[in-house]
């Protein structure tokens, strides 16, 4: 889309008939369709690149202390939550 301005549903829809061959080729689709698809389109664009930013993975390398936190048998005074039940693991030396 370099160099076309599109402002709006009814210029993207002329513009995307104009990628497809149209006036010199007949687009046999419905207005309904294109708006089905102008929609699906814009999902899409939502769902994936919301504030125009692109899907990264980064690296980290887990630490034996970063494990015990997610495994829940860290005493620093972390909670763990479980679908059954709820405990609440205690430093040393208090309770």
């Amino acid at each position: 889309m370099v160099g076309h301005a599109v402002s709006g549903r009814t210029q993207l829809k002329e513009y995307c008939l104009r990628r497809l061959g149209f006036p010199v080729l007949e687009i046999n689709v419905d207005d309904d369709q294109i708006e089905d698809l102008i929609d699906d389109a814009i999902q899409y664009f939502n769902e994936r690149h919301y504030n125009g930013i692109e899907r990264t993975f980064l690296k980290h390398k887990i630490t034996p202390e970063e494990k015990a936190i997610l495994e829940g048998t860290n005493s620093a005074g972390i909670t763990t939550t479980t679908a059954s039940s709820i405990t609440t693991a205690q430093p040393a030396g208090i309770g």
